[in-house]
């Protein structure tokens, strides 16, 4: 991950966004719990990777700071 440029990292953050409100908004639709519990290991994952790569936006940003 930390080979990424800030317009992967940014590209990334958007779609795995995308991802998780598509997977919310599932969750809230979903009729059974038997339906809702892949969405929530689905939205687990997602929700993992995304704070890792805003993780990862902030501490580049940072590190520009720095650097300037």
């Amino acid at each position: 991950m930390n080979e990424l440029k800030e317009e992967e990292i940014n590209r990334s953050v958007d779609t795995y966004s995308t991802e998780q409100t598509r997977l919310f908004k599932a969750m809230k639709d979903a009729k059974h719990v038997s339906d809702e519990k892949p969405l929530k290991l689905q939205l687990s994952c997602v929700n993992s990777v995304l704070t890792q790569l805003l993780r990862l936006r902030t501490l580049r940003r940072i590190e520009q700071e720095k650097v300037v």
